[in-house]
């Protein structure tokens, strides 16, 4: 009998297929499944891949969702959350946190196997060597959340070699699956959030009921022009320019770092000086990138002191109108100057822009809220971003462009 050689190789490489399918199934069936195995794919959009979860996966919507803070937080371990492991009690310091049903823990033996997590949240500032050299145990139904507060611009991360490993970005950014914002503003008659939204419902300005004898006794007080804390001394943003700018129209009191005043910032301390002694504050951000708006204007907000902004933003979507002045809307800082030296002159058009505090109030929630709340609501479709750096790292995120002028 003649043997062909042909038809015994031929016989030898489907032996071969079959042994490495079938040993890709009794992976599949066994107990863990780790990065890089989501296989079942519906479609490619905007970065990011659908994918259908089998039925047997379908999650309980009323049970406790656990969400385990993976790596560190500058160099943190807890978060700057008040203890390692937080549950209900957490969640409900919050006013407007609508879900409280959530576990979070920066304590990675909480459940003994890591893929028991709803959510993985990596904090992706900085980049962590050996996330893909050491692939981590991972269930189909589980979400991993690439979260970061800082701008591009400060993202020392160049986020490569993680292709199809995120579902969920958490940022600032209004377009990130969770938004991580630094506060809200809150209707006092609904009490609803009306932003950051992409298209807030304002109440139409007023100016009739400036007549808080408290709100008027505080401005009528006030003694200095311009305070302004920073610790970063040069930035993307150029705004240490702009103030020198500045500094030739007005007296502008500079804490911190790069200033020569001391006071601890954001102390309770702080913000009652503020209030007492100076009518505006220089609310600059350190770069210029699309929705970069941190905690330098709510915190203002909270305040009877009026906040300059200057940032990449649409303010229109995070502040109420006529509650800020936007350094962009004027030709220079020449002009900007001679604005705020115009309302430091002029008592009512400076108390026009509280008018706001009448019917909305500003709200410092839990950063972890949104993520609860998404898991809850989270469907059976999930995503997951082919190229989470190009997403980051886009051109039109932050730019050097700017309106004002020096």
């Amino acid at each position: 009998m003649k043997i062909n050689k042909k038809n015994i190789l031929f016989g030898f490489l489907l032996f071969c297929i079959n042994f490495v399918i079938i040993s890709q199934l009794f992976d599949y069936y066994s107990a863990k499944n780790y990065v890089y195995q989501f296989v079942f794919v519906e479609s490619v959009a905007d970065n990011r891949l659908d994918i259908n979860l089998d039925e047997i996966h379908k999650p309980d919507k009323t049970k406790v969702k656990s969400i385990l803070l993976l790596t560190n937080y500058f160099g943190k371990r807890g978060w700057e959350l008040p203890r390692v492991t937080n549950g209900y009690e957490y969640f409900t310091t919050s006013e407007n946190c609508e879900f409280a049903n959530c576990v979070i823990t920066s304590n990675i033996s909480y459940y003994d196997d890591i893929s028991k997590y709803d959510a993985v949240v990596f904090h992706v500032t900085h980049a962590y060597r050996n996330l893909i050299s050491h692939p981590i145990p991972r269930s189909y139904d589980q979400v991993y959340v690439a979260a970061n507060m800082e701008s591009p611009v400060n993202t020392d991360n160049p986020l490569r070699s993680l292709e199809y490993f995120f579902n969920w970005t958490m940022t600032y950014r209004m377009d990130s699956d969770v938004l991580w914002n630094y506060g809200d503003i809150v209707d006092l008659h609904t009490n609803q959030v009306v932003a950051p939204a992409h298209n807030p419902n304002w109440r139409e300005i007023d100016f009739k009921n400036l007549q808080d004898k408290k709100m008027i006794e505080i401005v009528k007080n006030k003694r200095k022009s311009v305070a302004w804390f920073v610790s970063d001394c040069k930035t993307q943003s150029k705004r240490e320019i702009l103030v020198k700018n500045l500094q030739q129209y007005l007296d502008i009191d500079i804490y911190g770092r790069c200033g020569t005043k001391s006071c601890p910032y954001r102390h309770q301390k702080c913000n009652n000086m503020l209030t007492k002694d100076y009518k505006f504050y220089l609310s600059f951000e350190n770069s210029l990138c699309k929705d970069y708006v941190t905690e330098k204007l709510f915190n203002i907000l909270d305040q009877y002191v009026i906040p300059v902004v200057y940032g990449g933003a649409d303010y229109r979507k995070f502040a109420p109108p006529h509650s800020y002045i936007n350094a962009n809307d004027f030709q220079s800082p020449e002009h900007l100057a001679k604005y705020l030296l115009y309302l430091t002159e002029n008592q009512e058009e400076y108390l026009k822009y509280f008018w706001w505090k009448s019917h909305y109030k500003v709200v410092s929630k839990i950063r972890y809220c949104n993520l609860c709340k998404a898991l809850h609501q989270s469907k059976e479709k999930k995503i997951m971003y082919a190229d989470i750096k190009s997403w980051w790292y886009s051109n039109d995120e932050c730019t050097n462009a700017r309106k004002i002028k020096f």
